[in-house]
Parts: structure tokens; sequence; C-alpha cells
């Protein structure tokens, strides 16, 4: 609720663009911690949970408010709605192929299991900030061009 509100504040005032250069670094290191100290302690897991979770929901809160910046004023309702169904989807299909890495792995002990899991999280977090950079390029391109 707190994280909420604040990062609707910061979205306002310095606007989303800013938000999707920086969160997703953010995201990564608390990925990279995961994969690092899975194993260490709970209190370990517990901060780093907390760390990724507040960049997660300011980076979602950014792009919805993104979307509904470019989004025709007809499509920002099937756009947002579409929006959440692939999160929904991808949440699923997440869960799946975590679980379907770590049979792959029952051999490892599951502290390495989940470090290697966190691991492959890193380069899609990784992906996920290049395309990012695509796009936040392509955006200042687009002003310029009309």
């Amino acid at each position: 609720m707190f994280v909420s509100r604040r990062a609707g504040r910061i979205i306002d005032a310095q606007g989303n663009s800013s938000i999707i250069r920086y969160i997703p670094l953010l995201l990564l290191s608390s990925v990279i911690l995961f994969a690092l100290f899975e194993g260490v302690s709970y209190l370990a897991i517990m901060f780093i949970y907390m760390l990724m979770s507040i960049s997660f929901t300011i980076l979602t809160s950014s792009i919805s408010n993104e979307m509904s910046r470019i989004l025709l004023p007809s499509q920002i309702g099937s756009g947002l709605g579409l929006f959440q169904l692939l999160q929904f989807f991808s949440g699923a299909f997440g869960v799946a192929i975590t679980a379907s890495a770590l049979v792959w792995q029952k051999n490892l002990p599951l502290s390495n299991a989940f470090s290697n899991i966190y691991w492959g999280m890193a380069i899609v977090v990784i992906l996920a900030i290049g395309c990012s950079v695509v796009y936040l390029r392509s955006a200042l391109r687009r002003p310029q061009a009309s």
C-alpha cells in the first residue's frame, strides 16, 4: 500500500520512462541475489523477496500506465485486459517451467536446483531489459518523426 502510492507519485512526477529504464535493473539484482543467497537463511530470502516484489509492483504499475498512455481511448480496456490475461498465463507458464526444471535437476541438491532456476530467471530479466531499451529508444525517436 505504501509502495503503490509512492510509486504512483514517482510515475506522475517523472513519467514512465525513468521507471521502465531503472526498475528492471533492481529486478535483475534481486534475481541475482536470490541465485546467490537462496540457501543462506530465511531472512535473506525474505528481504530479497521484498525487493523483488516491490520492483515488480512498481514496474507493472508503470507498464500499465504507459499502455494507457499510448493506446487509443477505445482500446484501453481491451489492451489492459489483454495485459492482465498475459500476466495470468505467464504466471502459470512460469510455475510449470519451474516445476519441470526441478524435475530435470532431481539429482542435484535442492538449493543448487533453485539457484539454477534463478540464474535462468536472470537471463529472462536481461532479455526484458533489452526489450525495454529497444522500446525506450523507439519512443524517443517517435516524437521527432512527427
